[in-house]
């Protein structure tokens, strides 16, 4: 039987137990980050398994969506790790489409009440919105 993986952080904990000196992950998921999330599936923080973890949202958030716009900022993110890090393996995450959606269906953030000014500010209220 095949059990499909629903989510990041299940992903995360399930693939991802030791420490990878030798991988840089840049994701636009903040749940791949230096915060701890802890869910139905245990608990995971990203800058306890990677040798560097590069969440955009810390320097690519776009305040008027609510969220991080993929992904061309995922992609220069990306080139930018593989120029600096010629050595190292990389896993590059986009997120989108996801929820909130952007694009020509846009439903952001503001649009269900939910509106935060940074990737930090969205971190600590995480909890009110679920998973």
């Amino acid at each position: 039987m095949v059990k499909l993986i629903i989510c990041t952080h299940e992903l995360c904990i399930k693939n991802f137990d030791g420490y990878y000196d030798d991988i840089i992950y840049v994701s636009a998921n903040p749940r791949i980050s230096h915060i701890r999330f802890e869910t139905e599936f245990g608990s995971f923080r990203g800058a306890d398994h990677f040798f560097k973890v590069v969440y955009v949202g810390d320097h690519g958030w776009g305040k008027e969506l609510g969220t991080v716009p993929p992904p061309e900022i995922v992609t220069k993110t990306a080139l930018r790790v593989k120029e600096k890090y010629p050595d190292k393996r990389k896993i590059i995450h986009y997120l989108q489409p996801h929820v909130l959606w952007i694009g020509e269906t846009k439903l952001t953030g503001k649009d269900l009440g939910l509106s935060f000014n940074s990737a930090t500010e969205w971190f600590l209220n995480s909890s009110k919105i679920g998973p």
